[in-house]
């Protein structure tokens, strides 16, 4: 298992400002009481060693002179987004001198993203706009409110930030006065806490390295050199065990949570109907059925306020973020292809923003990649059996499961409700004829079978099984084409075209599925 390197504790700082308001001391200052004020904050939340992060467009103005204020602090990153490539930009950016800050940055950024080409360049800096948003958790605009808002602007970057669904607490300085005017919502610390727990998990994480070990098995079977995976392997193994180990363990403690749940509503009714049917006035019974509510009860608050579903789902996408992350990233050590490593998917693509900021993490922690070339079909043989196979296999086991499991609780469901028909028949049948005993005990069964049932069918519809087999036959059958394209790519250019298709491929699924799964959160049944 790799080294742990804690994740740091980063506020990253979003910038937008008009590309003619000129740097001055004035603008200095505010930013940087903003860096105190963020530092005051996160240490009455716990957090008294963080460090921050720039998001930047690098245009001309605020976007380069703020991000260089900031830059000031220790251990700051630079993240930049660029509305179009870099030969593009260039000539947008007006002076000599800009074009020279814009490169003396660019050469210290620690990720470099550049968005996909827009109908307008409108349209590109409104969605690098965008793009600093979703990445960020403060904003700081460089703003003159009497100017008319257009598209891709300072204002409508500010105005876009207000109602996006992660909304960032936005500062504004006046370029003309230097008021700092604050909008009235808090910095969001969550995700500083989940790094802090995946940092806990990292101290305490031990054990047998087994995606290592599986790892090296492929590449001995792909016939690739050991010693070519191992420094990426080493950069992606860490944060993927931590995060795996934790997405693993939450998600065991969630199912148990919704176990206790649709059986204890069952238990519920089952003591009840004992109750009434048998030993009407029981305390010993009442008080049990009060302590199954109790703990019913127990298990939703505890559940809810540990955030185990919430919290499984954003670690499982950042496990199998670092897992295409190693992949992907492995081609850059290859000759001909990208030297530097491919940052991780927006928050849209991960389900939330702090997983992206880890992302960003080991971007920074990138290691020079050693000359070790290989031949490509070696690499893509290795890529085929340690990457796409068992995604494969993974969605077709699934398929299987679901079918299967699906097939099991409706011949359980069915056989309840035939058995509740029958207990209703016999007893209505046998009223006033049969022996009490069993009168008696056919109204128990009419009773509780459906309550059982209700479990039953409650714990098969939070599976949802029908859409989980749709899905995965889908995605197997999406990842098999992209597997023909892997095995027909023959650069090390092509090689990694096609696994960023198989990787834009899975995220978008992993996405799909969190925004399907983020709803199911554990809820009481009685």
């Amino acid at each position: 298992m790799g080294e742990w390197e804690p994740i740091p504790y980063r506020i990253w700082i979003g910038i937008t400002g008009h590309r003619d308001a000129v740097a001055d001391p004035g603008i200095e200052r505010r930013v940087e009481e903003v860096i105190a004020r963020l530092r005051r904050q996160a240490a009455a939340a716990g957090f008294a060693d963080v460090c921050f992060g720039v998001v930047s467009a690098l245009a001309r103005g605020p976007d380069q002179y703020v991000a260089r204020t900031v830059l000031r602090e220790p251990g700051t990153l630079l993240a930049a987004v660029l509305p179009m490539s870099v030969a593009k930009y260039k000539p947008t950016l007006g002076d000599e001198a800009s074009v020279r800050e814009f490169e003396s940055l660019l050469g210290i950024a620690s990720s470099m993203r550049q968005i996909e080409p827009q109908g307008s360049s409108s349209e590109s800096y409104a969605a690098a706009g965008t793009a600093i948003i979703d990445s960020c958790d403060v904003l700081v605009a460089v703003l003159d409110q009497s100017r008319p808002r257009r598209e891709g602007g300072t204002a409508a970057v500010v105005e876009e930030a207000r109602h996006h669904r992660h909304a960032p607490a936005v500062y504004r300085i006046d370029p003309t006065t230097f008021d700092l005017d604050v909008d009235k919502r808090p910095v969001d610390f969550r995700a500083l806490r989940r790094i802090g727990q995946l940092n806990r998990e990292g101290r305490r994480a031990s054990g047998e390295p087994r995606w290592s070990q599986e790892l090296h098995r492929a590449a001995a079977a792909a016939q690739l050199d050991g010693d070519v995976i191992e420094p990426v392997l080493g950069w992606a193994e860490p944060v993927f065990t931590r995060a795996d180990a934790l997405a693993l363990r939450l998600r065991r403690r969630e199912r148990y949570a919704r176990l206790v749940l649709f059986l204890g509503a069952a238990t519920a009714v089952l003591l009840a109907t004992v109750e009434l049917t048998y030993s009407p006035g029981n305390d010993w019974l009442s008080i049990s059925e009060l302590l199954v509510l109790v703990l019913l009860l127990t298990a939703v608050v505890t559940a809810r306020r540990s955030r185990w579903h919430a919290d499984w789902l954003t670690f499982r996408a950042l496990a199998e973020n670092a897992r295409s992350m190693f992949f992907v990233n492995l081609i850059s050590t290859q000759g001909g292809a990208a030297g530097v490593p491919i940052e991780g998917p927006p928050e849209r693509m991960t389900g939330n923003r702090w997983v992206s900021h880890v992302c960003l993490e080991l971007v920074r922690r990138w290691p020079s990649p050693q000359d070790t070339r290989c031949p490509a079909h070696a690499v893509k043989a290795f890529l085929e059996q340690a990457w796409v196979e068992p995604q494969i296999t993974y969605y077709a086991g699934t398929e299987r499961r679901s079918r299967k499991a699906e097939a099991v609780f409706t011949w359980v469901i069915a056989t309840l409700f035939a058995v509740t028909c029958l207990a209703v028949l016999a007893h209505d049948a046998g009223a006033g004829d049969w022996h009490r005993g069993a009168d008696r005990l056919m109204a128990f069964l009419a009773i509780v079978i459906p309550g059982v049932a209700g479990a039953v069918t409650g714990l098969r519809d939070s599976a949802e099984l029908q859409r989980h087999a749709a899905r995965s036959r889908h995605m197997a059958q999406r990842l098999h084409s992209l597997r023909w394209q892997l095995h027909e790519a023959s650069t090390p250019v092509a090689i990694r075209r096609v696994a960023l298709r198989i990787w834009q491929q899975l995220a978008a699924e992993n996405a799909d599925w969190f925004d399907l799964m983020v709803f199911q959160e554990l809820e009481l049944h009685v």
